[in-house]
């Protein structure tokens, strides 16, 4: 048997133990999930928020510690006013979800709880799209001066809080409707 067959085999044999699994999932019946209360959705988002922003000032502060004498006198001042951005940014959205989750509390008129809603989701598109822009900034000037352990150490925990960011506004334009 040449290689490339056994490579085939091996393929066609994971794909149909992956369709026979898949397929008796979709048999199993379980109970579908119960919806949690807008009011209980909305109070968690300023928490789950805090929670980011602490987890990334925390990865951030680590950084400076770990590299930044390694750094430029200017590169240093750029990597703290990115540290402070940042954290004016998440606290800035943290108070925005507060709001939200305070109207929505209150049962305020549906206007309002909308309007807050949104302007939560779009404050979380503008500081996703600065800190992506902050990253790509950054990037250049810290990667040469990290071993590949380092930088590969430092990519996995940045798509690590990149997940948690993105999942975090999943559920605040879930919220709004969006």
């Amino acid at each position: 048997m040449t290689r490339q067959s056994l490579v085939s085999r091996r393929v066609f044999g994971t794909a149909v133990v992956s369709l026979a699994i898949a397929m008796s999932e979709s048999l199993i019946t379980t109970p579908a999930p119960v919806a949690a209360s807008s009011s209980s959705i909305a109070a968690n988002l300023p928490a789950e928020v805090a929670a980011f922003r602490t987890s990334m000032i925390t990865q951030l502060d680590s950084y400076f510690k770990e590299y930044g004498d390694r750094l430029s006198i200017s590169e240093r001042k750029e990597m703290n006013a990115l540290q402070t951005q940042v954290d004016r940014e998440l606290l800035a959205l943290q108070a925005k979800t507060r709001l939200t989750a305070r109207l929505e509390a209150k049962n305020a008129p549906v206007l309002r709880r909308k309007a807050a809603a949104s302007a939560a989701a779009r404050a979380f598109d503008s500081t996703y799209d600065r800190a992506m822009a902050g990253l790509e900034k950054f990037q250049p000037i810290l990667q040469p001066k990290l071993s590949l352990f380092e930088a590969l150490s430092a990519k996995s925990d940045l798509d690590g809080q990149l997940s948690k960011f993105d999942e975090l506004g999943r559920h605040i334009h879930q919220f709004a409707g969006n």
